[in-house]
């Protein structure tokens, strides 16, 4: 942690709950409107994961694709 800001780089881990705030990193959160809006952007960020496209919709269109550049 910095002198005022918690690294994005922490607060992202939070959001994804790979390595969670402790005590401390809570509390400035709650108190910091930089860093609380930082949490709020990445948690915006995550919830757009659900909107992804199934992994076989991709790949028919990645393949579509690399057809066409092959073909021109």
């Amino acid at each position: 942690m910095t002198a005022q800001h918690l690294p994005l780089s922490e607060l992202a881990d939070h959001v994804t709950n790979k390595k969670l705030l402790d005590a401390a990193g809570l509390q400035h959160v709650d108190s910091c409107p930089n860093c609380r809006s930082d949490v709020k952007w990445l948690e915006a960020l995550g919830s757009l994961r659900r909107f992804e496209p199934p992994k076989s919709a991709v790949d028919t269109v990645v393949g579509y694709f690399k057809h066409q550049r092959d073909a021109a």
